[in-house]
């Protein structure tokens, strides 16, 4: 099914509201169940900065995006990295904070179609 779709991005912090962009685009949209791109999705502290680690199941991605929020809803790109055939990847990040933190992942695949990782969580001590 094709949908011509036009999005304004809005996103709320400490109780105001702003546009954040917009965007229209004719995409495809996926009926199917989920095809379980990530194996495994973990966050932690190591020292003074957050690892973040995933596991991919497909070889139909062309790249990952390491998304971050403070509320879980309003997400920001913090890093982008290809896919280079391995199943295993690792990001550290060196923005802690004390306050909770969610982090997604984002895998693009080669067909344009994008598929999130489920959102973990984490407050990371002596930021």
């Amino acid at each position: 099914m094709k949908i011509l779709l036009s999005i304004l991005f809005y996103c709320t912090m400490a109780g105001t509201t702003a546009t954040v962009g917009s965007h229209i685009e004719d995409f495809e949209v996926n009926t199917n169940a989920s095809t379980g791109v990530f194996k495994a999705f973990g966050v932690a502290q190591k020292g003074k900065t957050v690892a973040v680690t995933w596991a991919a199941a497909s070889d139909d991605i062309t790249h990952f995006i390491v998304e971050r929020s403070a509320d879980g809803q309003c997400f920001k790109p913090v890093m982008t990295m290809s896919y280079n055939n391995a199943n295993a990847f690792k990001y550290l990040d060196g923005q802690t904070s004390p306050y909770l933190v969610h982090y997604r992942i984002a895998a693009v695949k080669k067909a344009g179609l994008v598929e999130y990782s489920k959102t973990k969580k984490l407050r990371s001590a002596g930021s």
